[in-house]
């Protein structure tokens, strides 16, 4: 695990201005369908209600951008939202859709570091971050003079993701058949049950199975289908809270590790 205590955190300003960048970005994306379905919408859309959808997304685009450019946060965007920022919906690929919707989790433990939430979901619960990031003009006003939580329960809460973000890897090296890496005379099931017997003594949840607990079962129980949201769910939450802690190189976010 790393030293929280060599790193120094991002001032309360760069969150501030990160948080509001990411609300305007989310906030755009709620009036973009997935691009999946714009063919079926197009197909049965008329020619009228079609111009509509692009009119409304064109202007929804420029509304947010010009807001970017108002409070100054553009470069607290990295290159790629600012690239994804400026493609208009008929360009806009699925890729850039589901990372800008996982972006959510991020802005959620953001929003949660500034004391506007009073807790973070479990991590086999997806966020409201979407939700969170609607209304534009209340989170500039909300966050205008927020202020960090306690220095403490931000490390402490980074610690858990990197943990939780550690429990995605060993499943994916146990499904790689990685046990070589594995320390002599151990097994990474051994280690996975030492560890939730640990957190659970500590009181972060009630393990299953020796496990760490997810939708009612055990880690190692969980579908493909579910560990890939909770994977997606800690990475991002990982994320968010070691460049939260200082970890990126010159506080840049697309360079925040994520190491276990």
């Amino acid at each position: 695990m790393d030293d929280v205590d060599a790193f120094v955190p991002v001032s309360v300003e760069d969150a501030r201005s990160r948080t509001l960048a990411v609300a305007h970005f989310l906030a755009r994306l709620l009036y973009l369908p997935p691009p999946s379905m714009l063919d079926e919408i197009r197909r049965e859309s008329t020619d009228e209600e079609w111009q509509s959808i692009l009119q409304g997304s064109a202007e929804a685009t420029k509304y947010f951008c010009n807001g970017l450019t108002k409070h100054g946060l553009w470069d607290a965007l990295t290159p790629s939202e600012r690239e994804t920022m400026r493609t208009d919906l008929l360009h806009i690929s699925m890729r850039m859709f589901i990372d800008a919707s996982w972006l959510a989790e991020s802005f959620t433990v953001l929003m949660w570091a500034l004391d506007q939430l009073e807790a973070l979901p479990p991590y086999d619960t997806q966020s409201a971050g979407l939700e969170l990031a609607e209304d534009v003009a209340e989170n500039v006003r909300k966050l205008a003079n927020a202020s960090f939580r306690p220095e403490a329960e931000i490390n402490h809460a980074r610690n858990i993701a990197e943990v939780w973000h550690w429990r995605s890897r060993t499943r994916q090296l146990l499904e790689e058949g990685r046990t070589d890496i594995c320390p002599p005379g151990r097994t990474f099931d051994a280690i996975v049950r030492s560890c939730a017997a640990t957190l659970q003594s500590d009181g972060e949840f009630q393990a299953i199975d020796d496990d760490f607990p997810v939708f009612g079962t055990s880690y190692r129980a969980m579908s493909d289908a579910q560990w890939s949201q909770v994977r997606s769910i800690t990475m991002e939450r990982h994320r968010a809270l070691n460049w939260l802690c200082g970890f990126a190189p010159e506080n840049k976010w697309e360079e925040t590790p994520t190491d276990t």
